[in-house]
Protein backbone atom coordinates (compact mmCIF):
# COMPACT_ATOMS: atom_id res chain seq x y z
CA UNK A 1 0.00 0.00 0.00
CA UNK A 2 2.92 2.35 0.66
CA UNK A 3 4.12 2.28 -3.18
CA UNK A 4 0.87 3.80 -3.64
CA UNK A 5 2.56 7.27 -1.89
CA UNK A 6 6.14 6.56 -3.51
CA UNK A 7 4.70 6.15 -7.03
CA UNK A 8 2.24 8.49 -6.92
CA UNK A 9 5.13 11.56 -6.23
CA UNK A 10 2.84 12.14 -3.14
CA UNK A 11 6.44 12.66 -1.03
CA UNK A 12 8.45 16.05 -1.76
CA UNK A 13 11.34 15.69 -3.13
CA UNK A 14 14.76 14.55 -1.52
CA UNK A 15 12.47 13.48 1.56
CA UNK A 16 11.71 10.65 3.76
CA UNK A 17 8.95 9.64 5.88
CA UNK A 18 10.14 8.17 9.62
CA UNK A 19 7.63 6.04 10.80
CA UNK A 20 7.57 5.20 14.66
CA UNK A 21 6.31 1.98 15.86
CA UNK A 22 6.44 0.15 19.44
CA UNK A 23 3.63 -2.04 21.15
CA UNK A 24 1.73 -0.78 18.23
CA UNK A 25 1.26 2.66 19.27
CA UNK A 26 1.00 3.83 16.25
CA UNK A 27 -2.12 2.74 13.88
CA UNK A 28 -0.96 3.76 10.27
CA UNK A 29 2.32 1.48 10.86
CA UNK A 30 0.18 -1.40 12.12
CA UNK A 31 -2.25 -0.94 8.94
CA UNK A 32 0.38 -0.06 6.16
CA UNK A 33 3.71 -1.61 7.50
CA UNK A 34 3.36 -4.26 9.80
CA UNK A 35 1.73 -5.12 12.86
CA UNK A 36 3.47 -8.16 13.74
CA UNK A 37 6.17 -6.35 16.21
CA UNK A 38 6.39 -5.34 19.85
CA UNK A 39 9.93 -3.80 20.45
CA UNK A 40 10.35 -0.27 19.22
CA UNK A 41 10.15 -0.36 15.22
CA UNK A 42 11.24 2.64 12.58
CA UNK A 43 10.30 2.78 8.87
CA UNK A 44 11.66 4.68 6.55
CA UNK A 45 10.55 5.54 2.93
CA UNK A 46 13.20 7.07 0.99
CA UNK A 47 12.31 9.39 -1.82
CA UNK A 48 15.87 10.41 -2.13
CA UNK A 49 17.00 12.05 -5.58
CA UNK A 50 20.06 9.52 -5.24
CA UNK A 51 17.80 6.04 -4.00
CA UNK A 52 14.29 6.62 -5.12
CA UNK A 53 11.45 4.46 -3.26
CA UNK A 54 13.38 2.28 -1.03
CA UNK A 55 12.40 1.09 2.01
CA UNK A 56 13.78 0.32 4.85
CA UNK A 57 12.26 -1.41 8.60
CA UNK A 58 14.72 -1.55 11.49
CA UNK A 59 13.51 -4.75 13.42
CA UNK A 60 14.78 -5.44 17.15
CA UNK A 61 16.42 -9.09 17.22
CA UNK A 62 13.22 -10.44 18.91
CA UNK A 63 11.15 -9.46 16.34
CA UNK A 64 12.75 -9.80 13.14
CA UNK A 65 11.27 -13.92 12.69
CA UNK A 66 7.82 -12.14 12.41
CA UNK A 67 8.49 -10.01 9.37
CA UNK A 68 7.91 -11.77 6.18
CA UNK A 69 5.98 -10.04 4.05
CA UNK A 70 8.06 -6.07 3.52
CA UNK A 71 9.26 -5.68 0.33
CA UNK A 72 12.32 -3.62 1.43
CA UNK A 73 15.53 -3.81 3.16
CA UNK A 74 14.66 -5.15 6.89
CA UNK A 75 17.82 -4.44 9.43
CA UNK A 76 18.00 -6.26 12.72
CA UNK A 77 19.00 -4.16 15.86
CA UNK A 78 19.89 -5.17 19.15
CA UNK A 79 19.64 -2.75 21.64
CA UNK A 80 17.83 1.08 21.86
CA UNK A 81 20.83 2.87 21.02
CA UNK A 82 21.65 0.29 18.02
CA UNK A 83 17.91 1.34 16.40
CA UNK A 84 19.29 5.29 16.47
CA UNK A 85 22.10 4.46 14.90
CA UNK A 86 20.98 2.21 12.71
CA UNK A 87 18.00 5.02 11.99
CA UNK A 88 20.93 7.79 11.40
CA UNK A 89 23.06 5.62 9.38
CA UNK A 90 20.16 5.17 6.80
CA UNK A 91 20.03 8.99 6.46
CA UNK A 92 23.55 9.11 5.84
CA UNK A 93 23.29 6.52 3.00
CA UNK A 94 20.41 9.05 1.77
CA UNK A 95 22.98 11.81 1.90
CA UNK A 96 21.12 13.85 4.64
CA UNK A 97 17.37 14.16 2.88
CA UNK A 98 15.95 17.61 3.11
CA UNK A 99 12.57 16.93 4.55
CA UNK A 100 11.73 14.35 7.17
CA UNK A 101 8.49 13.66 7.45
CA UNK A 102 6.76 12.35 10.84
CA UNK A 103 3.56 11.01 12.24
CA UNK A 104 2.13 14.19 13.32
CA UNK A 105 -0.73 16.98 12.90
CA UNK A 106 -0.11 20.30 12.19
CA UNK A 107 -4.07 20.32 11.57
CA UNK A 108 -5.34 19.19 14.85
CA UNK A 109 -6.44 15.90 13.79
CA UNK A 110 -5.85 13.82 16.51
CA UNK A 111 -6.27 10.65 14.55
CA UNK A 112 -3.17 11.64 13.02
CA UNK A 113 -1.54 13.38 15.90
CA UNK A 114 -0.23 10.19 17.54
CA UNK A 115 3.18 10.21 17.66
CA UNK A 116 3.62 12.00 21.15
CA UNK A 117 5.87 14.80 22.39
CA UNK A 118 8.25 12.45 23.66
CA UNK A 119 8.96 10.51 20.85
CA UNK A 120 8.95 13.27 18.87
CA UNK A 121 12.06 15.12 20.36
CA UNK A 122 13.69 11.62 20.65
CA UNK A 123 13.67 10.94 17.04
CA UNK A 124 14.22 15.12 15.58
CA UNK A 125 16.97 15.43 18.94
CA UNK A 126 18.88 12.11 17.20
CA UNK A 127 18.41 13.12 13.50
CA UNK A 128 19.85 17.11 14.03
CA UNK A 129 22.57 16.10 15.92
CA UNK A 130 23.51 13.65 12.94
CA UNK A 131 22.97 16.23 10.31
CA UNK A 132 24.96 18.79 12.14
CA UNK A 133 28.13 16.91 12.15
CA UNK A 134 27.72 17.36 7.90
CA UNK A 135 26.59 20.80 8.51
CA UNK A 136 23.13 20.22 7.16
CA UNK A 137 19.80 20.58 8.70
CA UNK A 138 16.81 18.74 8.26
CA UNK A 139 13.13 20.39 7.73
CA UNK A 140 10.56 18.54 10.06
CA UNK A 141 6.98 18.05 8.38
CA UNK A 142 3.44 16.73 8.72
CA UNK A 143 2.58 13.32 7.03
CA UNK A 144 -0.71 14.42 7.49
CA UNK A 145 -1.38 14.38 3.90
CA UNK A 146 0.46 11.22 3.47
CA UNK A 147 -1.62 9.13 5.58
CA UNK A 148 -5.20 10.67 4.00
CA UNK A 149 -3.80 9.72 1.36
CA UNK A 150 -3.62 5.93 2.07
CA UNK A 151 -6.90 5.97 3.90
CA UNK A 152 -8.81 7.51 1.19
CA UNK A 153 -7.17 4.70 -1.46
CA UNK A 154 -9.43 1.28 -0.94
CA UNK A 155 -8.42 -2.11 -1.65
CA UNK A 156 -11.47 -4.13 -3.30
CA UNK A 157 -10.89 -6.22 0.23
CA UNK A 158 -11.79 -2.90 2.16
CA UNK A 159 -14.84 -2.02 -0.46
CA UNK A 160 -16.21 -5.94 0.65
CA UNK A 161 -15.84 -5.40 3.78
CA UNK A 162 -17.22 -1.92 4.32
CA UNK A 163 -20.68 -3.12 2.33
CA UNK A 164 -20.84 -5.80 4.86
CA UNK A 165 -20.47 -3.27 7.72
CA UNK A 166 -23.49 -0.55 5.60
CA UNK A 167 -25.41 -3.48 4.91
CA UNK A 168 -25.74 -4.78 8.80
CA UNK A 169 -26.62 -1.26 9.92
CA UNK A 170 -28.77 -0.35 7.37
CA UNK A 171 -30.58 -3.87 8.01
CA UNK A 172 -30.77 -2.90 11.98
CA UNK A 173 -31.92 0.77 11.19
CA UNK A 174 -34.79 -0.62 8.72
CA UNK A 175 -36.01 -3.35 11.50
CA UNK A 176 -36.35 -0.81 13.98
CA UNK A 177 -38.12 1.74 11.73
CA UNK A 178 -40.73 -0.46 11.14
CA UNK A 179 -40.97 -1.27 14.66
CA UNK A 180 -41.48 2.56 16.25
CA UNK A 181 -44.80 3.28 17.87
CA UNK A 182 -45.90 6.85 18.06
CA UNK A 183 -45.79 7.66 22.02
CA UNK A 184 -42.23 6.05 22.23
CA UNK A 185 -39.34 8.64 23.75
CA UNK A 186 -36.15 9.20 22.31
CA UNK A 187 -34.66 6.75 24.79
CA UNK A 188 -37.42 4.22 23.91
CA UNK A 189 -36.03 4.12 20.82
CA UNK A 190 -32.69 4.29 21.08
CA UNK A 191 -33.31 1.17 23.67
CA UNK A 192 -35.05 -1.03 20.64
CA UNK A 193 -32.05 -0.37 18.29
CA UNK A 194 -29.90 -1.86 21.20
CA UNK A 195 -32.15 -4.46 21.28
CA UNK A 196 -32.12 -5.61 17.58
CA UNK A 197 -28.71 -5.08 17.35
CA UNK A 198 -28.50 -7.27 20.32
CA UNK A 199 -29.80 -10.73 18.15
CA UNK A 200 -27.08 -13.11 16.80
CA UNK A 201 -26.36 -12.42 13.26
CA UNK A 202 -24.54 -14.69 11.19
CA UNK A 203 -21.98 -13.59 8.56
CA UNK A 204 -21.26 -16.60 6.42
CA UNK A 205 -17.50 -14.94 6.52
CA UNK A 206 -15.18 -16.77 8.54
CA UNK A 207 -12.90 -13.67 8.84
CA UNK A 208 -15.86 -11.96 10.81
CA UNK A 209 -15.35 -12.65 14.09
CA UNK A 210 -17.54 -10.24 15.80
CA UNK A 211 -19.40 -6.49 15.52
CA UNK A 212 -19.77 -3.59 17.71
CA UNK A 213 -21.10 -0.21 17.49
CA UNK A 214 -19.13 1.98 15.33
CA UNK A 215 -18.99 4.58 18.40
CA UNK A 216 -20.07 4.63 22.13
CA UNK A 217 -22.73 2.99 22.27
CA UNK A 218 -24.79 6.11 24.41
CA UNK A 219 -24.60 7.95 21.41
CA UNK A 220 -24.99 5.00 18.82
CA UNK A 221 -27.70 5.28 17.57
CA UNK A 222 -28.50 9.30 18.33
CA UNK A 223 -31.98 10.01 18.17
CA UNK A 224 -33.57 12.98 17.64
CA UNK A 225 -37.21 13.13 17.19
CA UNK A 226 -39.50 16.83 15.97
CA UNK A 227 -38.37 20.02 17.25
CA UNK A 228 -35.46 18.22 19.05
CA UNK A 229 -33.41 18.05 15.17
CA UNK A 230 -32.94 21.91 16.26
CA UNK A 231 -30.42 20.75 18.90
CA UNK A 232 -27.96 19.36 16.73
CA UNK A 233 -26.97 15.86 15.38
CA UNK A 234 -24.59 15.37 18.30
CA UNK A 235 -26.75 15.04 21.04
CA UNK A 236 -28.40 12.18 23.46
CA UNK A 237 -31.54 11.04 23.23
CA UNK A 238 -33.94 12.44 26.31
CA UNK A 239 -37.44 12.16 26.91
CA UNK A 240 -39.65 13.84 24.81
CA UNK A 241 -42.23 11.24 22.97
CA UNK A 242 -42.56 10.88 19.66
CA UNK A 243 -45.83 12.05 17.82
CA UNK A 244 -47.64 12.18 14.76
CA UNK A 245 -45.89 14.04 12.02
CA UNK A 246 -42.74 14.40 13.52
CA UNK A 247 -39.43 13.41 11.62
CA UNK A 248 -37.28 10.88 13.15
CA UNK A 249 -33.11 11.48 12.98
CA UNK A 250 -31.18 8.62 13.88
CA UNK A 251 -27.00 8.43 13.59
CA UNK A 252 -25.66 4.67 13.16
CA UNK A 253 -23.05 2.51 12.58
CA UNK A 254 -22.08 -0.57 12.84
CA UNK A 255 -18.34 -1.90 13.05
CA UNK A 256 -17.27 -5.53 12.28
CA UNK A 257 -14.17 -7.06 13.56
CA UNK A 258 -11.79 -9.23 11.30
CA UNK A 259 -9.86 -12.77 12.48
CA UNK A 260 -6.41 -10.44 11.50
CA UNK A 261 -7.39 -7.60 13.97
CA UNK A 262 -8.84 -5.16 11.53
CA UNK A 263 -11.86 -3.39 11.58
CA UNK A 264 -14.59 -1.58 9.31
CA UNK A 265 -17.32 0.94 10.46
CA UNK A 266 -20.40 1.80 8.86
CA UNK A 267 -21.97 5.59 9.82
CA UNK A 268 -25.22 5.74 8.00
Amino acid sequence: MVNKILNNSMMSEDSVWIMYNSENCDPYFSKFITNKTVVSTICILSNNKKNLNQKFLLVHSLDKDNISNFDGEVIVYNGENSLVHNMTEILKKLDYPKIIYLNYSDKMDVLIDILGYGTYRFLTDNIILEYKKANKSPIFKSSDELIYFLLDTKTEEDIFYMKIAAKRALDILTRSFNSIKIGMTEKQIQNLVHKISSFRHSYNNSNIISEDFSWEKELCPIVLTGTNLAKGGHSCPDDRTLKPGDTIYMDFGIQIHLRDGRKYSSDI
